[in-house]
């Protein structure tokens, strides 16, 4: 099972992967550098926060010194296709390998990984984790058909399966109350948004009053809950309220069209642009065009890890 076919399942075919021969899986990336088969990290990059960024074409992942993304390393070795990665309060990051039933666990700075968990029968495919708890979901589709979400408590040991009914696209985000936010296509390939709620069982579908075009990754902003419109690089703000949804703003990310994933740090979003084989970095919410940017062949999902005494 290809991560494209996935890919157009849960976006309506709006944020396929594009492909290119033409770049270098990074523009910065000197003959030194370039052994795919080594991982490694700059000395002292450690000591700041980092920026992850995987790619589907290279199946490595990048590190960058955040925000000024100079390269400073790189998570190779892998053999199989990268998803949608996160990281956690104390700056570790998590990996699924969307063909392989494995999740990879790396330290901040770290270049071998420190846990590895397992979900049977399936293909992971991106991750959240909840800032209250440190429980880690992931979202998968299972060989035997449909979307479930697996949760590690504490992101340790066996998970707990859940089934989402709802929300045909493995993509999912925690708010700040331990809910967890799944949106992809429904049965007609309209956008869906589900919530496991807190202590939940099943996921319960949200209504929302606007009409989202293609899903994309969910995370909280330290105010709201948010879904990346990946076809049209937008974010839009949702109020929930019970099994409501209420679209209170926008941003809108000039040249952002063909994502998958952002990922929200402070007064900046970082979006992978699958499209244009970049990585950009935007202010948020003001949007408008890139403050930053830096090629990527293949890229996918980002995510910021913080070091552990910052």
């Amino acid at each position: 099972m290809a991560l494209t076919a996935v890919l157009l399942a849960a976006c309506g075919g709006g944020t396929a992967p594009q492909s290119s021969s033409s770049l270098p899986a990074v523009e910065s990336l000197n003959a030194r550098y370039a052994n795919p088969e080594r991982s490694w990290i700059r000395p002292g990059a450690a000591s700041g926060t980092l920026l992850y960024v995987s790619s589907i074409n290279t199946e490595a992942v990048y590190i960058f010194s955040y925000p000024r993304l100079r390269l400073v390393g790189y998570l190779g070795q892998f053999g199989h296709q990268l998803a949608g990665i996160c990281s956690d309060q104390k700056g570790n990051v998590f990996v699924p390998q969307f063909n392989h039933p494995k999740i990879l666990e790396y330290a901040h700075g770290g270049t071998k990984p420190i846990a590895s968990l397992k979900l049977p029968g399936s293909y992971p495919y991106t991750c959240a984790v909840d800032p209250t708890t440190g429980n880690l979901a992931v979202a998968a589709a299972f060989y035997n058909g449909g979307v479930r979400v697996a949760i590690y408590n504490s992101a340790k040991g066996k998970p707990a399966i859940y089934s989402d009914p709802y929300a045909k696209g493995p993509l999912c985000g925690y708010d700040n109350h331990s809910n967890l936010f799944v949106d992809g296509s429904g049965k007609s390939r309209n956008f869906v948004l589900s919530e496991l709620a807190k202590g939940a069982t099943s996921f319960s579908e949200i209504t929302v009053n606007y009409d989202i075009r293609s899903s994309g990754n969910v995370q909280w902003d330290g105010k709201y809950i948010t879904v990346l419109d990946g076809s049209y690089g937008v974010i839009y703000r949702l109020k929930i309220a019970g099994s409501s949804a209420t679209v209170v703003g926008s941003t809108t990310l000039n040249d952002a069209g063909g994502a998958f994933g952002s990922w929200i740090h402070g007064h900046h979003v970082i979006i992978p642009v699958q499209a244009r084989e970049a990585v950009k970095i935007y202010r948020y919410p003001a949007g408008g065009d890139a403050i930053k940017t830096t090629p990527v062949q293949g890229t996918f999902s980002a995510t910021v890890s913080v070091a552990p005494n910052r």
